[in-house]
């Protein structure tokens, strides 16, 4: 009787196991392409900064599934030097990640800086943005 039983309740848990609902009709997972979308929010074309002042920095960044890495860079770029001013490094696990700091700018007649962002999500899609700024002293 428990030989029945055992055999009975094997072949019942294969028919369930061979008739569950495949909800992606037997393809495999959708592999994810689609790199995270970033937004400079400040500076804003608006902003004017000078030497000795705080520039504002605000960075959102938004992907399909998850962000998974910040990086966002000041570079000084005036005579073609791209010297690296700051550098930020964020890791998160969100749909959205926000970046807010700021850099203070040094006491320099005419400078140029760019302030560039790189954002990766957890399938290594990637994405750039960057922003030239013009500093007067």
């Amino acid at each position: 009787m428990k030989t029945r039983i055992l055999i009975f309740s094997t072949l019942a848990a294969l028919f369930m196991a061979a008739c569950e609902k495949d909800d992606n009709n037997n393809q495999a997972p959708l592999e994810d392409t689609e790199a995270p979308v970033i937004t400079i929010i400040e500076p804003d074309t608006s902003t004017h900064v000078m030497g000795g002042m705080a520039m504002p920095i605000k960075v959102q960044v938004t992907d399909n599934d998850e962000v998974h890495e910040i990086h966002l860079n000041v570079v000084n770029t005036t005579n073609g030097n791209d010297s690296i001013m700051m550098h930020v490094h964020q890791h998160s696990h969100g749909k959205t990640a926000m970046m807010d700091t700021s850099f203070v700018v040094p006491m320099k007649h005419h400078q140029d800086y760019e302030i560039r962002v790189r954002a990766s999500d957890h399938s290594m899609n990637e994405s750039n943005k960057t922003v030239h700024r013009h500093v007067h002293m």
